[in-house]
């Protein structure tokens, strides 16, 4: 588990006990790089896994842009990834902090 390290700034500021509930929520909650790109091999699912539901429906209806769109994405998904698990961590942030103040 590997917390986004724009967010440590925020995360430090919660009290220690919020700090240890958020960590453990982004925990559950923390999309894997190694699984994305399984699902990415797999008949093109990485974008259902990281919940991106038009780009997987876009995806799927022109057969992952005849190859190449399924092609380019194997450079992509680390990517995507990161960026899923920044908002993740921006939601817990805000849900914690909601809740610690």
């Amino acid at each position: 588990m590997a917390f986004p390290v724009t967010m440590f700034a925020v995360l430090s500021k919660l009290p220690e006990d919020v700090q240890l509930l958020a960590m453990r929520d982004y925990g559950n909650r923390e999309k894997s790089t190694g699984t994305a790109y399984l699902a990415w091999f797999f008949l093109g699912f990485h974008y259902l896994y990281l919940k991106q539901w038009a780009a997987q429906i876009a995806f799927w209806l022109t057969l992952g842009g005849l190859g190449m769109w399924w092609f380019l994405d194997v450079f992509r998904v680390a990517g995507l990834v990161n960026r899923k698990n920044e908002e993740i961590a921006m939601e817990v942030m805000v849900q914690y902090k909601l809740i610690s103040s």
